[in-house]
């Protein structure tokens, strides 16, 4: 797999999920059972789940993966998608965080943006398009991703769909005299590093 192991350096946690929540944007882990029996790990970015009301036995999801996206196909997507592209700091029922992409929302919304910006990029569609049954699919975790490393911090935004957080209203309120993309990046630095951190002392490297 060729790129596979690149984005996986850059997980900082992983959350399971059930795959009945997947949304779009999110960014995932899974492991797929293929039509001759073998079960193979990928990382993928879901693009939508379809039909909508559609059972798990029925329902695809519709994805990119990212054994076949490299960073600068990854960088010309989040420019494609536009300012911000990317929400960080998602919380979770756990009070954990997740990276998910800011996609447009709607019934139509998926097609909406695979014929308005991803046919953008039609060397992205030929090697990463993917389609999942997800009936197939098991162990879905959710991936907290660093793009830290090779996204400008103008990319970086908040999900207005996100689950509300667990923040005290100080919290909130310091976050609101962050104005600055210079401002937000440090914070985001640290955040990310509090991350590592912990991630290290949960695999024991400290």
């Amino acid at each position: 797999m060729a790129f596979l192991p690149i984005h996986r350096s850059r997980i900082l946690s992983e959350v399971n999920v059930s795959r009945t929540k997947l949304e779009s944007g999110q960014m995932i882990k899974f492991r797929y059972k293929k039509k001759d029996g073998e079960s193979d790990l990928y990382m993928a970015i879901v693009l939508s789940l379809w039909p909508p009301a559609a059972g798990i036995r029925q329902k695809m999801v519709h994805a990119l993966t990212l054994d076949k996206v490299t960073d600068n196909t990854m960088r010309r997507l989040i420019r494609t998608i536009g300012a911000p592209a990317i929400d960080d700091n998602v919380p979770t029922k756990n009070n954990r965080q997740i990276t998910k992409f800011i996609l447009p929302k709607g019934r139509s919304a998926p097609q909406r943006f695979y014929d308005v910006k991803l046919d953008t990029i039609p060397e992205l569609i030929k090697k990463a398009y993917r389609t999942y049954h997800l009936r197939e699919m098991s162990q879905v975790r959710l991936i907290d991703y660093d793009f830290s490393k090779f996204i400008s911090p103008k990319f970086f935004g908040e999900d207005a769909s996100s689950p509300p957080d667990n923040e005290s209203v100080e919290q909130k309120f310091e976050k609101m005299e962050v104005t600055t993309i210079a401002e937000q990046a440090l914070q985001r630095r640290q955040r990310r590093a509090n991350r590592e951190i912990d991630r290290k002392n949960r695999l024991g490297e400290n």
